[in-house]
């Protein structure tokens, strides 16, 4: 099977689950980050070690398991992280969340701040904002062990400092020199001024930090 027959047949085998648009985008990403091929035309065979992947990944798609989770990580605000089972899959709506808390900041020319994310998963809002802000102090806290040491991966291999912890026990969060708190669901505390509703209806207020210690 050649690369430009292997990625049609993917695409063709998703669609109807996904729709064509997406279906072609999950290709694109199977392809990119699985095989190295840019170009979805080449006529260049599949190596049978390749052939026995793709057949994997086509059929766990087909069974409807995220494109994620089979590759084992996700691309998020043009990062990547990694991905597993004990966490959620970065969305595009919290790309949204990322860019107004960036923009806040930039708009009130807030210098160093502290950043803290509750339910912090692969920990891609506190990196993301270290990543694009260093003068930005990204917090992360979750009670799964599992998701804090897939964060600390992440922080690495994004080349940033943020400190993940595990929550061991629910109550309230000292947040006294915290700028934001970022909770789940998503909503946004102590930063901006007035409440913001954002394209997808979570709530971005500004509220005190005596309502943040309570969530």
């Amino acid at each position: 099977m050649i690369i430009k027959e292997a990625y049609q047949n993917l695409v063709n085998a998703i669609s109807s689950y996904y729709g064509i648009v997406e279906a072609k985008s999950i290709a694109r990403i199977v392809f990119e980050d699985v095989f190295g091929v840019y170009n979805f035309q080449k006529v260049e065979a599949l190596s049978e070690d390749q052939k026995i992947k793709f057949e994997d990944i086509r059929q766990r798609l087909i069974n409807k398991e995220p494109v994620q989770y089979i590759l084992g990580q996700a691309d998020f605000y043009g990062l990547k992280f990694k991905v597993n089972s004990h966490t959620l899959i970065p969305r595009q709506e919290t790309e949204e969340l990322v860019y107004w808390i960036l923009a806040t900041i930039k708009e009130q020319k807030i210098g160093k701040a502290s950043i803290l994310d509750i339910g912090t998963g692969t920990g891609c809002i506190p990196i993301t904002l270290k990543v694009k802000n260093q003068l930005l102090a990204s917090k992360g806290l979750d009670i799964s062990e599992e998701a804090v040491e897939l964060a600390i991966e992440n922080a690495k291999l994004n080349r940033v400092e943020v400190l993940v912890w595990r929550e061991i026990a629910r109550g309230p969060v000292a947040v006294d020199d915290v700028l934001a708190v970022v909770d789940m669901p998503v909503r946004v505390f102590g930063i901006g001024g007035g409440a913001d509703e954002c394209d997808d209806g979570r709530e971005c207020g500004a509220r005190h930090d005596e309502e943040a210690q309570s969530c």
